[in-house]
Formats: structure tokens, C-alpha cells, sequence
């Protein structure tokens, strides 16, 4: 069921830090100053109670996908945040899921499930019919690819799957073969510390949340290493959400959210683990994702739930 939030009086929240030296600000950058709870999406949703929801993507006609990840299952909601229907369900048979953690659109806007303990990808379309899965295993080399721990997919059909184990991107070319790693275990330059969540900028390049090294790094499409992000707000970004010049950043450990302005690194507004219009704190939050009409939406995992955001802003309210 829906939880409507009384609308409260609004109080200062932003925080921001220096940008980076040589670093050029945009002329009119969006600067939030506070966030306002406006919705809460819990309780039973399909016949079945929300339980630990992880992920979720949203399409372009302002439908979105979630990643429900205790019952196994996929579901789809319409733009009015109504569930329309759900796939998977427990299992290891074509279409069923074992532990689905991320979810991230294609290309041709078919939906791309990681199934952690299935070690595989699968693929639906928009209506959630099954379409194809790439598995994660190697038959020569059993410790080739480690647990997916996030998902990114380019525009000609690259998909990117971060290895939390082995500290690095596999990379599948837009058939599902495996072209290449990007990255290996480490603490600086293209290194990475359990990766986790990638999203793709307006620029073409991937950022990826590197919580091991406290930081965000990003790279080209080729998987060269271009530069990072990393402030003092965040000590493990794991889930991210990038709109135009700013990106919201979410540390699970703690429960905060930053905003960042996307090429300086300048930190422009934090909140969290306790945000205004809800008085349940945050807890192990899974996922941040931008809806069509503006709002943030963060997936409160450990309390089971959706939160639905209004962001003010300082050049318009």
C-alpha cells in the first residue's frame, strides 16, 4: 500500500565543499537544498509483502522495474507508481531467479537482471517475457568471474558487470560473449575495491561506484581509467543516479545521500540516514533512480520499502 506524507515546512540541508583546483563550474548548475519524503511504497505489493528490494530502473515512458530481491521476483510498475505485473520467482530454470540483486535497460530496451546465486545475467523484455541470459561461468577457468554486483550497458549493447569478488568489470560484447576485463584489485588510478553499481554519464562514460576506496571512478567506453570523485561525505558510494550536471550518490553503510556536481566533484547538498517528511531512518539502502516527473526515488532495503522524493531546489523554490 501507498503512504502519503503530510507536507512539512521546509529547513536548510545543503552542504557543499570547494571544487577542485583547475576544476570549471557550470553557469547555472541545479544546487538542492533539502529533500522532502512525499511517498512511501511498503507493505504487499502482487500478493506478496515487499521483502529486502534492491534495485530499480527506469524507462523512458516513465514505467520503472524493481528488483524485489526476498521474494526472487521482478516487478513492473506504470508512471502513476501502480504494480502492473511481476516475473521470476525462486528457481534455477530459464526465466526464474536466485538472489537478483541489479537491474539496468538495454539498448533495445530490454531489462538485464543480475542472478547472483544462479551466477548469470537474464534478460527481459519491457512486458517481462523471458529473452536470453548470459552466464557467468567458464568451463576452463571455474574462477573466472566472481559474484555480479552491478550492471551498466552501453548504447550499441556493451554490458559491463562489476565483480565485488575479484575486484574488477567483465565486459560482454552486445551478443553476450566476453570481451575483457577493466580494472583489477587495488587502491588507486583504474584500480578497484568491490565495485558495485555503474551507471553511464552524459558524457558516454561509465561511472562506477567504488566503495572499497571510498570513491567513484570513471572511465571511457574502452575501459580506460579517466579520473575519480571522492569527498569526505561518503565512505562507501554504492548506488548511484546521474541527472544532467549532478549525480546523487548513496552510501549504504551509513544511509546518507550526497549530491555532486558530476564534472567537478563539488559537493552541492547531503541528507540522511534521517530524511525530512519520514521519521524511520534509513537502513542498508539498496538503490537511488531518478522518475520521469523529477522526483528521486531511494529503495530503503532494510526497512522494506520505496521512498518516493520531492528535491527542492535552490534556483526554484
Amino acid at each position: 500500500m501507498f503512504k502519503f506524507i503530510m507536507m512539512l515546512s521546509l529547513t536548510g540541508l545543503a552542504c557543499a565543499s570547494a571544487p577542485r583546483e583547475g576544476s570549471e563550474q557550470p553557469a547555472e548548475i541545479k544546487r538542492p537544498s533539502a529533500l522532502l519524503v512525499q511517498q512511501v511504497l511498503e507493505g504487499f505489493v502482487l500478493g506478496q509483502p515487499l521483502k529486502n528490494p534492491r534495485s530499480v530502473a527506469v524507462a523512458a515512458d516513465g514505467s520503472w522495474y524493481l528488483v524485489d530481491n526476498g521474494n526472487h521476483r521482478l516487478i513492473r510498475f506504470n508512471a502513476a507508481l501502480t504494480p502492473l505485473d511481476q516475473t521470476g520467482g525462486y528457481g534455477f530454470s530459464a526465466g526464474l531467479l536466485n538472489n537478483p540483486t541489479w537491474v539496468t535497460l538495454d539498448n533495445i530496451l530490454n531489462l538485464m537482471v543480475a542472478d547472483e546465486s544462479n551466477h548469470r545475467l537474464v534478460r527481459y523484455d519491457t512486458r517481462l517475457n523471458f529473452v536470453d541470459e548470459i552466464e557467468l561461468r567458464d568451463e576452463d577457468d571455474p574462477f573466472k568471474y566472481g559474484r555480479p554486483s552491478g550492471l551498466g550497458v552501453t548504447d550499441y549493447g556493451e554490458v559491463w558487470v562489476a565483480d565485488a569478488d575479484y575486484d574488477r568489470i567483465a565486459v560482454f560484447d552486445n551478443v553476450g560473449k566476453f570481451s575483457r576485463f577493466v580494472g583489477d584489485f587495488g587502491y588507486s588510478g583504474g584500480q578497484l575495491s568491490r565495485p558495485m553499481e555503474i551507471a553511464l554519464d552524459g558524457d558516454g562514460q561509465f561511472v562506477v561506484c567504488d566503495p572499497g576506496n571510498s570513491r567513484l571512478a570513471r572511465y571511457d567506453v574502452y575501459g580506460g581509467f579517466i579520473r575519480e570523485t571522492s569527498t569526505h561525505t561518503f565512505g562507501s558510494p554504492t548506488s548511484i543516479a546521474v541527472e544532467e550536471d549532478i549525480i546523487w550518490t548513496l552510501d549504504a553503510v551509513d544511509g546518507r545521500l550526497a549530491c555532486l556536481d558530476l564534472r567537478s566533484g563539488e559537493q552541492l547538498f547531503v541528507t540522511g540516514p534521517q530524511l525530512m517528511g519520514e521519521q524511520t531512518r534509513l537502513k542498508d539502502p539498496g538503490d537511488v533512480a531518478l522518475l520521469n516527473d523529477g522526483r528521486l526515488m531511494i529503495v530503503d532495503s532494510g526497512n522494506d520499502r520505496i521512498l518516493i522524493c520531492r528535491i527542492i531546489y535552490d534556483e526554484t523554490d
